[in-house]
């Protein structure tokens, strides 16, 4: 099977359980809500959820150069939009609750 063209995860960012303030750790992804591997110009049909006030993230792994947009209704094909390279990998994008995504090749 060949791998699709961009791959979306929603998730959360935060911490681990550990020293939220130590300079060694880094705000992880944490807690998948949903993937999709969406077809060029459509839209998941999942949203970002409003969970416990947390700030939802998309992580974005294309595997060809891509526009994203995201939104409510997003539409890639105009401003504003995302221009994601596959040679730079995976990307996380603070949303808001609500927001879906949608691509189209560069």
């Amino acid at each position: 099977m060949a791998a699709p063209s961009l791959h979306v995860i929603c998730g959360y960012a935060g911490g681990d359980a550990g020293d939220k303030f130590s300079p060694a750790r880094q705000q992880l992804f944490r807690d998948p809500q949903w993937s999709a591997e969406p077809g060029s110009g459509v839209a998941t049909t999942t949203a970002a959820p409003d969970k416990n006030a947390l700030v939802p993230v998309f992580r974005i792994t294309p595997t060809i150069d891509v526009y994203v947009s995201i939104g409510p209704a997003p539409n890639p094909a105009a401003s504003p939009r995302y221009l994601l390279l596959a040679v730079d990998g995976q990307r996380d994008i603070y949303v808001k609750p609500g927001d879906k995504l949608a691509w189209i090749a560069a």
